[in-house]
């Protein structure tokens, strides 16, 4: 039996947490190519990718225009700047939607996808022990589900690696000016990438209000970052949009609206299936253009959930069930359970950082759609594997030492049962002499 000094040993060995990263990559370079193959069979590389698009225009020198490439060149605000600028940069140095810029893109979320594989063990080692962080990162690192999500072209990959820094990163940073200024700068280009990672500072209150003042800097920092955004927008499209993107109304409409066939098995899981539709979803869009087009499919929304506010409740438990157990309910329902009970008996920050990302960071996908449900759940997910292995060894540890009591009485019963054939037990012998 190895000692638990030696096993510490052997999980972080710095050979094993390679080959941990090679394996990881290994899998996602079968699943890139796979993807860049299908894309390469559909005879448009770009299809439907609202980032790609943005970012042609961006190369050609036309400005963040047009998500969409049937729609004039225009303003927009559909997206956050921060992947399709990413993607103009490579479109710029090997080709504006190219072959070799795709397969450039694929590969750059390969990478980040591999190195978060790295980045969970540390968390769990962080958090709870080098055990469930080293069986947490190879599930990543080898479940095709994860790793296909990891290659698509999305902001995806690159924003999990950010939850899994900040996880890093925050409880540790020292009461300092420049870091704080640093994390506030860090922080507002994450929300540019994802607005959705706004969540980490409600998040990260245990750890916040601790250093109060330091907080309030590094808020400061992000919203003036946010705010030039917020500042083009509305220069470019006459709005502000808080959430640093105007289509919210039209992922509303896109999953609450008359014409969405509950029976239409429109998703690769039928747990989301009949809870979205895309079918004549963009009408009126040229005529109309973004900013009233979006306006009228928001209101369009609101009217068929008044309307329908059983199918919304329906389909919105749907949606909740796809978001939490697709595509494998046989491994994710049991993860899941595991990874929530064990937030709430986590003290402290931790405690907090978990219970809010698991019940805010899901509600907009509950109540508009889920198309793309692994890619949605990307960023929580090395959480939920984590924390689900903490509760296993919580458990482990807790029916360990009942054995070892367990044991301890057996033997201690045993003794006393062979001092009582001889009519005396040790007690007794004590009180004689």
């Amino acid at each position: 039996m190895f000692s638990a000094s030696s096993r510490s040993k052997v999980f972080n060995s710095p050979l094993l947490l390679i080959l941990l990263v090679v394996a990881s990559l290994s899998v996602r370079a079968v699943m890139a190519g796979r993807f860049i193959a299908l894309r390469q069979q559909a005879g448009t590389l770009f299809y439907g990718n609202e980032p790609g698009h943005i970012a042609a225009h961006l190369a050609k020198g036309e400005g963040f225009a047009s998500p969409y490439a049937w729609t004039p060149v225009a303003p927009t605000a559909q997206q956050p700047p921060l992947y399709p600028l990413l993607l103009a940069i490579i479109f710029k140095v090997f080709g504006v939607l190219s072959l070799r810029s795709l397969q450039v893109i694929v590969w750059l979320n390969a990478v980040a996808g591999a190195a978060a594989s790295l980045l969970i063990y540390w968390v769990g080692r962080r958090y709870v022990s080098a055990h469930v962080g080293f069986l947490a990162a190879w599930i990543w690192a080898l479940s095709p589900a994860i790793a296909a999500t990891d290659v698509f072209i999305s902001n995806y990959a690159i924003a999990t690696l950010l939850v899994l820094l900040w996880l890093l990163v925050v409880p540790e940073l020292p009461a300092s000016s420049k870091a704080w200024v640093l994390l506030g700068l860090a922080a507002g280009l994450a929300m540019l990438l994802n607005s959705m990672l706004v969540i980490l500072y409600p998040a990260s209150y245990g750890w916040l209000i601790r250093k109060k003042r330091c907080a309030v800097v590094a808020l400061t920092t992000t919203f003036l970052v946010m705010a030039l955004w917020m500042a083009r927008n509305y220069f470019a499209l006459g709005h502000v949009y808080p959430l640093l993107r105007d289509n919210f109304g039209l992922e509303l409409y896109i999953g609450n609206h008359a014409e969405i066939n509950d029976s239409q098995p429109v998703c690769a899981w039928r747990l989301c299936a009949g809870t979205y539709s895309y079918v004549n979803v963009y009408d009126g869009l040229v005529e109309m253009g973004e900013v009233r087009f979006f306006q009228k499919r928001t209101r369009d929304a609101i009217a068929y959930i008044r309307a329908r506010p059983g199918k919304f409740l329906q389909r919105s438990a749907k949606r909740f069930a796809a978001f939490w157990l697709a595509p494998y309910p046989w491994f994710y329902l049991p993860v899941t359970l595991l990874a929530w009970l064990e937030a709430r008996q986590t003290p402290g920050p931790p405690g907090i950082f978990l219970v809010v990302m698991f019940a805010a960071y899901p509600m907009a996908f509950y109540v508009t759609q889920i198309a793309w449900v692994t890619s949605y759940r990307h960023p929580i997910e090395p959480l939920l594997l984590v924390f689900a292995g903490a509760f296993l060894r919580r458990y482990a540890l807790r029916l360990g030492r009942l054995r070892l009591r367990a044991r301890a009485a057996t033997a201690a019963g045993s003794e006393d049962f062979a001092e009582g054939r001889h009519g005396l037990s040790f007690a007794h012998f004590g009180r004689i002499i």
